[in-house]
């Protein structure tokens, strides 16, 4: 299973990636809190799907400062399960 978490601040292409991703046969959600990614990625591990092998989750960077500082490890936590995860932060110039 692969998963791409995309993030960054607002107005800097985040549902557009989506939406590429979506056309590349990912399950793309967009503005998911923080606080679902590990319901959504044990679920999608569980159930095992052709259509959720490709998980694209939108999420805004803009959520509370503990939880974006335990991304890095539960990330981790997924990979040690076989997960191929992923982060796509974007950024965009006020130009």
């Amino acid at each position: 299973m692969e998963l791409i978490v995309v993030s960054g601040l607002s107005g800097a292409g985040k549902s557009v990636a989506l939406r590429q991703l979506e056309d590349l046969g990912y399950y793309c959600i967009d503005n998911l809190p923080l606080e679902m990614l590990g319901p959504i990625a044990k679920r999608a591990l569980r159930i095992a799907e052709q259509r959720f092998s490709r998980i694209a989750l939108g999420i805004d960077a803009r959520d509370s400062r503990d939880a974006i500082r335990g991304l890095p490890q539960y990330m981790d936590r997924l990979r040690s399960r076989g997960l191929s995860a992923r982060v796509l932060f974007l950024t965009a110039d006020e130009e």
